[in-house]
């Protein structure tokens, strides 16, 4: 998995020097045609301060902007949730990994870990996500598996990239969003083939970048799950894949008319992980058996649960 790594620094690091290159080149060719021109009707000086213009948006576009953390949830306590906290010490030990220093109850069905603070990935802290549905539908053991391949993803990591990545490609999304609007100025035939050669350019490195990422992200998970098969079991981590996919299909429509009563009991009870809803259980169980061809004996999930998406919800 080093070559990944090394596949998404490169990547990163490209990205700047290719921004970088294309600003240079959007002045340096007007400015030979302008030092070359033997006319006087204007329009290389026109091309040139166009192409400085580019330059400047692009390059101010690409300087990284300081984001403020907000909290995706609900701050978990040790003291209020020591069964909880027990499992997720459990598997960071199994992994050698630091256990992190905030967890949020979120109200998705989902799980994820992220490294927040800091600059471009540099001083900062851990912090997971866990939920709510999934502490409602799952057993203790699928529970464990989810747990063991969002640790993957930190002994693997992938968080400390990620904020490089996204940060590279927020970058590039503002390259876009300001070019277009200096793309508005250009209302000369001349200025307008220079700005959707530019444009034609970014649009081609962009979609590479983010094919290779996406490609680095897919064996980043399918790593995240062979690991989480080792450490908490094959079966359970399918089990809790499955029912974690199932709960984000019916969990907007159940909690909206259940919310009264799932929060309270959820967040107050001290065994927060360990505590099941009746109904959800009950509905997990009617999918299991309205589709038994979902129990698959591999552990390359998510590509099975994309082409499954469409069955469960239905």
């Amino acid at each position: 998995m080093a070559f990944f790594a090394i596949l998404a620094i490169v990547m990163v690091i490209g990205s700047y020097l290719f921004v970088a290159l294309l600003a240079a080149g959007s002045v340096y060719l007007p400015y030979i045609i302008f030092s070359r021109a033997q006319s006087d009707h204007g329009w290389d000086v026109l091309i040139l301060l166009f192409g400085i213009l580019i330059a400047a948006t692009m390059l101010w576009s690409l300087i990284p902007r300081r984001q403020e953390f907000t909290a995706p949830g609900l701050l978990l306590e040790r003291s209020r949730h020591p069964s909880l906290f027990a499992e997720i010490e459990n598997i960071a030990a199994a992994l050698n990994e630091p256990v992190p220093h905030d967890v949020y109850l979120i109200g998705d069905a989902n799980a994820f870990v992220a490294d927040r603070g800091g600059v471009m990935g540099f001083g900062t802290h851990r912090i997971m996500g866990l939920g709510l549905p999934l502490l409602s539908t799952m057993t203790v053991s699928q529970f464990r598996a989810v747990l063991a391949h969002e640790f993957a993803h930190y002994y693997g990591g992938d968080t400390s990239l990620g904020p490089w990545v996204y940060r590279t490609k927020a970058s590039i999304v503002r390259i876009f969003e300001n070019i277009g609007s200096v793309g508005k100025l250009a209302r000369v035939a001349y200025l307008a083939a220079m700005y959707m050669a530019v444009t034609m350019l970014l649009k081609w490195y962009f979609v590479s970048f983010l094919r290779i990422s996406n490609y680095v992200s897919r064996k980043q998970e399918y790593r995240a799950d062979e690991l989480a098969c080792i450490v908490a079991g094959r079966q359970n981590l399918i089990d809790g894949l499955q029912s974690l996919h199932r709960a984000a299909a019916i969990w907007p429509a159940y909690s909206s008319t259940n919310s009264s009563e799932i929060l309270p009991r959820c967040l107050m009870t001290s065994e927060l992980a360990f505590k099941y809803d009746p109904r959800a259980v009950e509905v997990q169980r009617l999918l299991r058996q309205n589709h038994p061809e979902e129990i698959h004996a591999n552990c390359h999930l998510w590509a099975i649960f994309r082409e499954k998406t469409s069955t469960v919800a239905q």
